[in-house]
């Protein structure tokens, strides 16, 4: 009976050990997992297999939110490419998930871009109006939200944002 409480200490030390062991060989495993579906996505992307790539890539970013950097470069590359619906689903991807303050404005404005560039202005304004009252985006948000407002041909209401931000409405054209 007194060996049994003399082996107590070593069997929750062995329990202890044994727990943290498998914790590590888990957090490895994931690790690698995401290593390997990282890769296979950018091999599809430069196999030019770019749907595929962009649903391995989007099915990565459920499980690993620290790449946000990495996923709006992939998104502005598209834009820049004309692939819009591509650009928009990363960015609607990433504008689902709960991030800091900070970087969701940024995907908010990334988003609008894309809605803009894609012709989508009625999707693009109001975020754009978001953003103007925010004090980091609103620089950005109204040069983005007055070329959306020319773009609609909506004068009077550029006209607003003309003195905000320096802009000579004598240099725009009416059709």
């Amino acid at each position: 009976m007194e060996w049994l409480f003399l082996l107590l200490p070593v069997a929750a030390a062995y329990g202890w050990f044994n727990g943290r062991n498998r914790l590590r060989q888990e957090l490895l495993k994931d690790k690698a997992s995401m290593a390997r579906n990282l890769s296979s996505g950018l091999n599809f992307l430069l196999t030019d297999q770019e749907d595929k790539a962009i649903e391995q890539l989007l099915q990565l970013l459920d499980i690993e939110a620290a790449t946000i950097d990495t996923y709006l470069a992939l998104a502005n590359l598209f834009r820049r490419r004309g692939d819009w619906d591509k650009a928009i689903r990363i960015h609607e991807k990433l504008h689902h998930l709960k991030l800091p303050k900070a970087q969701a404005q940024q995907i908010q404005f990334e988003l609008a871009n894309d809605y803009f560039s894609a012709g989508f202005y009625d999707r693009a304004e109001p975020m754009l109006r978001a953003l103007v009252a925010t004090e980091l985006w609103q620089d950005k948000a109204l040069k983005l939200l007055f070329s959306l407002l020319i773009a609609t041909h909506e004068y009077h209401k550029a006209a607003e944002y003309a003195a905000v931000i320096e802009i000579d409405l004598a240099d725009i054209k009416e059709p």
